[in-house]
């Protein structure tokens, strides 16, 4: 009896998954890596100082990392762990979507592939930012929605609001996928959904979650807002429709574009798909408010798992063939096709390359600027921000020890952004540089100066003029040199700044940045 409840329970399509999820660890973890990632220095720095909120992150991703560290360390395994653990909750989450949409033995195997190898998702389960967290409430989010439709339960109203209450403590955009599911809702005939009590229930919930952070940005008068502003203003750069759909389709590895479309028509218009077009309604609208928004393209890019799995769903239907040989090889086609697409850009993804190798083949293929418009060296800006931190340390280290006693007294170090001030942060110790560095960026604005007078300076990411402009004697310091960093990181020179021309508090505002 035992033996078949455990033969059951180990049936093809979990051990299917099982090996899915090893995969997902293995390829996370595997000890390959340019280099820590711009914004994980970032996060290294708000766990050492957690809030209840920070000016551009919530504050549940410092708060996990800050455990993490406690519990094993710094090292890049322990920093990578979490994220591939999420990983494997996101190709669980993926199993279980197929497997309440009804889907066959090829459509789950076709949903865990497209999962597995979408590139996007292979970038965020091997760093940690809180796009390691947000992917999972996005799925779960959306799961839950349709298991109300499925079974037409409002008790389901109780658990989106617990996700979207915890959802919105690591990234706020969980509300486009809200409002989504709010007009997919009202234009279908599911909107009668909208009018069961629990909807309130729900709501009481997230606010209960959310109250804390409500607090701190109610306490330090919505600085958040600012920061998202200054973001949509200037940061990303301008798309056409059709390029930033593009930028998905490329996110989502191009040949799954005609899989996701595919869900997309399964939803809105197949006959066996139409009870939940309101899922289809909900990609949509996310689509065209983080369009008009000006929001990075990868803001939607979790919503494609749903779109996946109604295309593969609907696949998985149409090559049923009951054993007919063609249907079988076209089965065998199209995994194949996914699985090509995908291993050609996980290199982009995941350093499996030597970079020297990555550039001779990818090189010219990639776009010569990143979202934000920063021209870039052959690299993605995902591989390039892995480059360069601790030689800049190094440079800035030589010029701190260069300095006279005196002026090393006094000397502190000013960056232009967190990544710069992040990565000084962490490799500054072993350079016996005076921490932590000043920085006016985001949340090291709040963290301020410190014990620092700012009677001498080393200025990492200004111009010339920036420093001239509050110091009276500016000399060059070093220059960066590395060829894979971000080019933008290598236009200025470090430079050392004394005699300043104001007290050092109030030239805060001169490096005050909320992009």
């Amino acid at each position: 009896m035992e033996t078949n409840k455990i033969a059951n329970f180990f049936n093809l399509e979990r051990v299917m998954l099982l090996g899915f999820i090893l995969a997902k660890l293995v390829l996370s973890l595997l000890p390959i890596s340019y280099g820590i990632f711009r914004d994980e220095f970032y996060y290294i720095s708000m766990s050492k100082r957690l809030g209840l909120g920070y000016v551009d992150v919530p504050p549940l991703s410092p708060l996990i990392l800050a455990g993490a560290r406690f519990l094993f360390g710094d090292s890049l395994f322990a920093l990578h762990l979490i994220p591939a653990l999420s990983g494997a909750l996101f190709l669980i989450l993926a199993y279980l979507l197929i497997k309440k949409l009804n889907g066959n033995r090829f459509a789950l195997f076709l949903t865990l592939t497209t999962v597995f190898l979408a590139p996007c998702f292979v970038w965020w389960d091997s760093i940690y930012t809180y796009d390691t967290f947000n992917k999972l409430g996005w799925l779960l989010f959306s799961f839950l929605m349709i298991r109300m439709i499925q079974t037409e339960d409002p008790k389901y109203w109780i658990y989106i609001g617990i996700t979207s209450g915890v959802a919105l403590l690591f990234k706020i955009t969980i509300l486009y996928l809200g409002l989504g599911w709010l007009i997919g809702l009202l234009v279908t005939k599911q909107r009668k959904l909208l009018l069961r009590r629990e909807v309130l229930w729900a709501a009481v919930c997230v606010f209960i979650i959310c109250s804390p952070y409500l607090l701190w940005q109610i306490q330090h008068g919505f600085i958040s807002l600012e920061y998202y502003r200054n973001y949509a203003a200037g940061k990303v750069s301008s798309f056409s429709l059709p390029g930033y759909l593009l930028e998905q389709v490329i996110n989502m590895s191009p040949l799954t574009f005609p899989i996701w479309l595919a869900g997309l028509y399964y939803f809105l218009f197949h006959p066996q798909g139409k009870v939940l077009r309101s899922a289809g309604v909900t990609y949509l609208v996310i689509l065209l408010l983080s369009y008009i928004t000006k929001a990075k393209p990868d803001l939607i890019l979790p919503y494609y798992v749903i779109l996946l799995a109604g295309g593969c769903l609907w696949l998985g239907n149409l090559l049923a063939g009951g054993g007919k040989r063609w249907l079988q090889g076209l089965q065998a086609a199209v995994f194949l096709l996914v699985v090509i697409s995908g291993l050609v850009l996980l290199p982009a993804a995941r350093p499996v390359l030597p970079v020297e190798t990555f550039i001779k083949i990818y090189g010219k293929i990639f776009p010569q600027t990143d979202v934000e418009g920063h021209p870039l060296p052959n690299l993605p800006q995902t591989l390039a921000d892995c480059f360069g931190w601790q030689e800049m340390t190094r440079k800035v280290a030589q010029v701190y020890h260069s300095l006279p006693g005196a002026d090393r007294a006094k000397a502190c170090i000013v960056t232009r952004n967190y990544g710069e001030a992040g990565a000084i942060e962490y490799y500054g110790e072993k350079y016996h540089l005076p921490l932590p560095p000043v920085s006016g960026h985001l949340q090291y604005y709040f963290w301020g100066p410190g014990r620092f007078s700012g009677e001498v300076v080393i200025a990492v990411g200004f111009s010339y003029d920036d420093v001239k402009a509050t110091y009276q004697d500016v000399r060059k310091g070093s220059i960066l040199t590395n060829p894979y960093m971000m080019p933008y990181e290598k236009e200025n020179l470090i430079y050392v700044g004394r005699k300043p021309l104001k007290r050092f508090q109030e030239i805060k505002p001169w490096f005050k940045w909320f992009d």
